[in-house]
């Protein structure tokens, strides 16, 4: 890759034009995927746990929900624009472990999410739900804002359009 770097700068340098810039972009392999990480419903807050100041937005999705799927760009673009505040976003698919090999992976795989995604092991049923928030009927769509330094832990249920998610961060975030 170092050597195709050298042989495009070089012909770039040489005013060569635009197109051997692309075509050299077009070259370079993307990052290897990596497999998300699962985690418990206790590891999950455990983690939460762990942020300190920082808020984070957990975005609970599954593949089969189209609500979920449809406002998965939202926390993408979320990340982006908090991404020099105390902010982070996670997207935590709850898919039952059955449907994570032909479906849950290949789906990430195929977005190539900029955010982090987790695995939630669950077991099924909906005991787990009280574990991250004791008001969680199990809808989802479902967003949890949580920052450990001062015990925000507020769950909304629900679908979001991008200026209902802004506003909602803003009212958390002390850095902008």
């Amino acid at each position: 890759m170092i050597a195709m770097g050298a042989v495009c700068g070089s012909l770039i340098g040489k005013g060569r034009g635009r197109w051997v810039f692309l075509l050299c972009l077009a070259v370079i392999p993307p990052a290897p995927w990596e497999e998300p990480p699962v985690v418990t419903p206790t590891q999950l807050r455990h983690r939460l746990e762990r942020q300190g100041d920082t808020l984070v937005v957990v975005n609970f999705w599954a593949t089969w929900c189209r609500p979920c799927i449809e406002e998965l760009p939202l926390f993408d673009s979320l990340a982006h624009r908090y991404r020099h505040a105390p902010v982070r976003v996670w997207l935590v698919n709850v898919d039952e472990r059955s449907r994570w090999e032909r479906s849950v992976k290949p789906f990430i795989r195929r977005r190539q999410f900029s955010l982090p995604v987790l695995l939630l092991a669950h077991g099924g049923g909906s005991q787990w739900m009280g574990t991250l928030h004791p008001a969680w009927t199990g809808t989802i769509p479902a967003t949890l804002f949580w920052r450990a330094s001062d015990s925000v832990a507020e769950l909304v249920e629900g679908e979001w359009t991008a200026e209902e998610l802004e506003r909602y961060v803003q009212q958390y975030v002390r850095y902008r």
